[in-house]
């Protein structure tokens, strides 16, 4: 009976913090899922969305991935990918993933193109019958009608499919993160004994619910939030009336976050000092693998500092130790913020996710990621992905708010 292995949000290609050490992290941990699987031999790979982290790449980036998707083909495993919000250009066109589909027998991923129904994105594999959602890059009202409406077309489909049902998609639910939310898990097909989903970088599993469904969350962590809770690949079992869920342990980089509240510069170097010998002391028996740590050093201040003698010091209090090392800035006075994704959440004048939230209906949450993320695309200079980042907020944000913020004198 049917087992797939359900993984989603590879983001292959992406540089956390800029550092090759990271992109190649990231396409190890693929490369582990692939070999995972040509030595268990699922009945499917399903690739809940976000497989690339931009929908134009490096073709050094590109090439790896497909000769990684190429070994599990070639295989004879058969590999679906539903398009995600990163897969997905802006504007109507070709995406890397349909391209991949052109030139890859055995490689699925349905790009919606206008006139289509949701029959034409029902993948037939004998016994596994897998519907994928389209994803549609329009403003947040129309893609969920548009979502709805493929997945009440989908019900109707697995009424009459045989063998066993299941949906892929790459879409939030209301229960589980509704600033973006196009679903609720009644909407999920009736029939479907299982729903693959990706977008929650934060693992759940849903196995009493209706549609049993589950996402597996990141495959390695791109921020300092998600390093406490990584995702990982499922197994998942179709072979009985309740799916069963075995997780994938895959082996990672060592990431560490040491908080520094500051007093003085000579305060920096004691507090990394002392927490890093801890977190190595710990560690240094329970690498999984043989990688440098990635030691966060998150530097807390309630004024204005001279960020060049902090950092000067948190390189001399790392001296030798032989780590990679990332240096973050949260001022609490104005919100002022540099490098990863943390909380801007400042009780100063000028709060700015306070103000998204109270001003504009944007969750907090929600505004400090987007706020977070456009900060870190701009200190890395990354203007496509800042172009990427208003796209989707321009796309998932209420039309009325924006109309309230263009009226705004």
């Amino acid at each position: 009976m049917p087992k797939i292995l359900h993984v989603a949000d590879i983001h292959l290609g992406a540089r956390p913090y800029g550092l090759e050490e990271r992109r190649n992290d990231i396409f190890r941990s693929f490369e582990f899922v692939v070999e995972t699987a040509l030595k268990d031999r699922p009945d499917a790979v399903l690739i809940a969305g976000d497989l690339f982290d931009k929908p134009k790449l490096p073709l050094r980036d590109v090439k790896q991935a497909v000769e990684l998707v190429r070994m599990l083909t070639d295989a004879g495993i058969p590999v679906l990918a539903a398009h995600g919000e990163h897969d997905t250009p802006s504007v109507r066109d070709e995406t890397l993933l349909s391209l991949m589909e052109a030139s890859l027998d055995g490689f699925r991923a349905p790009l919606y193109r206008s006139g289509m129904s949701a029959k034409d994105f029902v993948v037939d594999l004998g016994d596994l019958k897998v519907a994928v959602v389209p994803f549609f890059k329009v403003s947040l009202e129309e893609r969920r009608k548009l979502t709805l409406r493929f997945l009440r077309e989908f019900d109707e489909i697995s009424k009459g499919a045989g063998g066993k049902f299941v949906l892929l998609a790459h879409m939030s639910l209301d229960t589980e993160m509704q600033f973006d939310a196009v679903a609720s898990p009644s909407d999920l097909p009736s029939r479907a004994r299982y729903a693959a989903l990706g977008h929650l970088h934060a693992p759940r599993v849903r196995l009493e619910a209706p549609t049993p469904y589950a996402y597996p969350g990141v495959l390695d962590p791109l921020k300092v939030e998600e390093i406490s809770m990584p995702g990982s690949p499922l197994y998942v079992d179709l072979s009985g009336d309740t799916p069963i869920i075995e997780r994938i342990r895959i082996p990672r980089r060592p990431q560490y976050k040491i908080d520094v509240d500051v007093v003085d510069v000579a305060s920096v170097y004691n507090a990394v000092s002392m927490s890093l010998k801890k977190v190595l002391a710990g560690s240094g028996g329970a690498r999984e693998v043989k990688l440098k740590p990635l030691i966060h050093v998150v530097i807390k201040t309630d004024k204005p500092v001279n960020k060049a003698r902090f950092i000067a010091e948190v390189r001399r209090a790392a001296g030798k130790a032989d780590v990679l090392l990332k240096i973050h800035w949260k001022v609490a006075g104005g919100g002022e913020y540099g490098g990863a994704s943390l909380e801007l959440r400042g009780e100063g004048p000028l709060d700015l996710a306070k103000i998204a939230a109270e001003h504009y209906s944007i969750p907090l949450e929600a505004a400090s990621t987007i706020l977070h993320e456009l900060a870190e695309a701009a200190a890395e200079k990354d203007e496509e992905r800042v172009k990427e980042i208003l796209q989707a907020l321009a796309t998932s944000v209420d039309q009325d708010v924006w109309r309230r913020v263009l009226n705004m004198r």
